[in-house]
């Protein structure tokens, strides 16, 4: 036997060893392919993973992150729009309806409850997309 040593078991059988024993060699897991799946940009991989050489988005992907920032600009402009209007048609209907020793009350709450959903949703979509970051 050539670069082992010889040992006897309990059965008077001869085992041979190397550097590492054949139980180890055996207990240690063997990896083929890559250690991450997603690492090659796979098709499997997510969004963010499928790049182009040189670190650029495909296509598809880039469109639709440009879309969604867009529709991000667009309804942030809508949302100052609507709050104007609604703003100014509220006071009106706070003029009309509440006493005027309560009138900064109602604007007040009027304009934090508008401010808060204004806030709620422009946070969802920015969520949204920094997730498919």
């Amino acid at each position: 036997m050539t670069g082992g040593n010889s040992t006897t078991t309990d059965d008077d059988e001869p085992v041979t060893t190397d550097d590492a024993s054949a139980a180890d060699q055996a207990a240690e897991p063997t990896v083929a392919g890559p250690a991450d799946p997603t690492a090659d940009g796979g098709a499997d991989a997510p969004p963010s993973a499928r790049t182009l050489p040189g670190g650029l988005l495909d296509d598809a992907e880039a469109a639709r992150r440009y879309l969604a920032w867009a529709a991000v600009a667009l309804l942030a402009l809508l949302a100052v729009v609507a709050t104007v209007r609604v703003y100014t048609s509220a006071s009106t209907a706070i003029v009309r309806f509440v006493a005027p020793a309560l009138r900064p009350v109602f604007e007040a709450a009027f304009n934090l409850v508008v401010l808060l959903l204004a806030l709620a949703g422009i946070t969802r979509l920015l969520r949204g997309l920094r997730a498919a970051d």
